[in-house]
C-alpha cells in the first residue's frame, strides 16, 4: 500500500494542457487512500490484484488510480469549515466533496460526474499507519477479493 509513486510533471502535462505545478491548496492534502469499513471498523484493504482508489492532488491537477489512472484538471476550489468542494469541467465534469466526519483522520469523499457517483471514505496518505490492515493474501492465483465491506452512508 504505501508503495506509491507520485505522479510525473510529464505525464500530467500529456492529458491537461496549462497543468499549473505552481498552484497550490494548502487547505487540502496531497495524498488520499480509501478506508474501508467493516463490522463498524475502518481499514486499509490490499486487494490481491491491483489498488484500491487513490487520489492525488498535484498543482491544478487531480489524479484517480485505480487500476488506471485518470487525470482531470481544477478549475474550481471551495472551502468551508468542514469540506473542500473541487469542480472540473474538464473532460468529463465532475464534483469533488471531501467532508470531514466526526472520526479522527477520516473524511468520505463524494464524486460526481455526468455518469456516476461514488462515495468513499478515504485518509490522507499520511494516517494510513492509524488503520489496521485487512489483506487479501493471494500467493499463487488470482482470488476473489473481500465484498464485506460497508459503504458510507
Amino acid at each position: 500500500i504505501k508503495n506509491w509513486s507520485t505522479t510525473s510533471n510529464e505525464e500530467i502535462q500529456e492529458q491537461i494542457k496549462h497543468f499549473e505545478t505552481q498552484k497550490s491548496y494548502p487547505e487540502i492534502e496531497k495524498k488520499w487512500i480509501t478506508i474501508r469499513k467493516y463490522q463498524g471498523e475502518f481499514y486499509n484493504y490490499d486487494p490481491c490484484d491491483g489498488n484500491d482508489f487513490r487520489m492525488e492532488v498535484k498543482g491544478n491537477a487531480l489524479i484517480f488510480e485505480e487500476l488506471e489512472k485518470t487525470i482531470f484538471k481544477i478549475e474550481k476550489v471551495n472551502f468551508s469549515k468542514n469540506e473542500w468542494i473541487l469542480k472540473s469541467t474538464f473532460s468529463p465534469g465532475i464534483d469533488l466533496i471531501i467532508e470531514k466526519t466526526n472520526i479522527n483522520n477520516l473524511y468520505t469523499l463524494n464524486f460526481k460526474s455526468p455518469h456516476a457517483e461514488k462515495k468513499y471514505y478515504i485518509t490522507s496518505f499520511d494516517n494510513i499507519d492509524k488503520f489496521n490492515l485487512i489483506v487479501n493474501h493471494c500467493p499463487n492465483e488470482k482470488v476473489r477479493e473481500f465484498d464485506k465491506f460497508q459503504d458510507p452512508e
